[in-house]
């Protein structure tokens, strides 16, 4: 099995017949997850429906999950996804989740990506070397190729005081 990474927490049931809440990473909250496989205690579940409800949750549906008494047997547990969606599950700049490489080296200094942080649907991460600020999680400064996440150095300038 490929690594995998925590991106969500299941909620309570919302129907009878098999939707429940779920607490997703914010960066997944607008992709189309329909058909992806998601981890539940080491068993796959394949998302039938996945549904925009409030601010901070979603409705899912998987497959094999069909009544209202199945779903509550998931309730409060983590959800996990395989390392395989990195290439598919993009942003509107054509960048994976950036979950996937905390503490990966990601510029040839060998700095790495420590976290990052979501503010009104707008990522930011925190890398190495760079503490006084967060940068923003796009095309601008970041890039995407052959499975490797880089930071474009070149637009990291800094403008000391005068």
């Amino acid at each position: 099995m490929t690594e995998t990474y925590l991106v969500a927490k299941l909620g309570k049931p919302h129907s009878l017949y098999g939707y429940q809440y779920i607490k997703f990473d914010s960066f997944f909250k607008n992709l189309n997850l329909k058909a992806i496989e998601l981890i539940i205690d080491d068993e796959i579940y394949i998302v039938e429906d996945f549904k925009k409800h409030l601010k901070d949750r979603n409705l899912i549906k998987f497959n094999k999950i069909k009544n209202i008494n199945e779903v509550e047997l998931l309730r409060n547990h983590n959800v996990y996804i395989s390392k395989k969606y990195c290439n598919t599950l993009l942003n509107k700049d054509k960048l994976p989740w950036p979950g996937y490489f905390i503490k990966s080296i990601i510029n040839k200094s060998g700095q790495k990506l420590l976290n990052y942080s979501i503010y009104n649907n707008l990522i930011f991460c925190r890398v190495e070397g760079f503490n006084e600020f967060e940068i923003p999680y796009n095309k601008d400064f970041f890039n995407y190729k052959n499975d490797i996440l880089s930071l474009n150095e070149n637009k990291l300038t800094i403008n000391p005081a005068k």
